[in-house]
């Protein structure tokens, strides 16, 4: 079955619109149904609301020749992308998480609660804040290095 591509898009519009007009569809709480025109403008509304949320990423917002179409479909694959690498990441993490042993597991812990607590002063050096920061770091480095002094000797 041969799909053109151009249809995808076009079926993606449909998907969403008949979404907005499911969602439109809910009764109300004093169970009276919009008119007509309340509809066209909440879908109006809706339609304004999406065209003006496209951000584009590189090198793709620099043109300045695309449409509005072209922008909101590109938008629409990046997007696509996007998820479908965070579910190629979440199930890699899955996978070795499952081949880790639990003593493993608690010195991944340590390392990431290590770079967290980095991070944290360096951004609290960034904004100015005291030097107390940067001891805790410090005294987090010092902890994991005994952990995995504790660690290596038990092996």
């Amino acid at each position: 079955m041969a799909v053109s591509m151009r249809a995808v898009p076009a079926l993606a519009v449909v998907l969403l619109a008949s979404a907005f007009v499911v969602a439109d569809e809910t009764p109300t709480k004093s169970d009276q149904k919009p008119t007509a025109a309340a509809k066209a403008d909440k879908a109006d509304r809706a339609d304004k609301a999406e065209a003006k949320a496209v951000r584009l990423t590189k090198p793709w917002k620099d043109l300045t020749s695309l449409t509005e179409d072209q922008k909101r479909q590109i938008n629409q694959i990046h997007r696509k992308a996007v998820d479908e690498t965070k579910a190629i990441e979440q199930r890699e993490k899955a996978d070795i998480m499952a081949l880790l042993s639990d003593q493993q597991k608690a010195e991944l812990t340590a390392l990431q609660e290590k770079e967290s607590a980095e991070k944290k002063a360096k951004a609290g050096q960034k904004s100015g804040k005291p030097a107390g920061a940067a001891d805790k770091s410090d005294a987090a480095k010092e902890e994991a290095k005994a952990s995995q002094k504790a660690q290596t000797g038990s092996n």
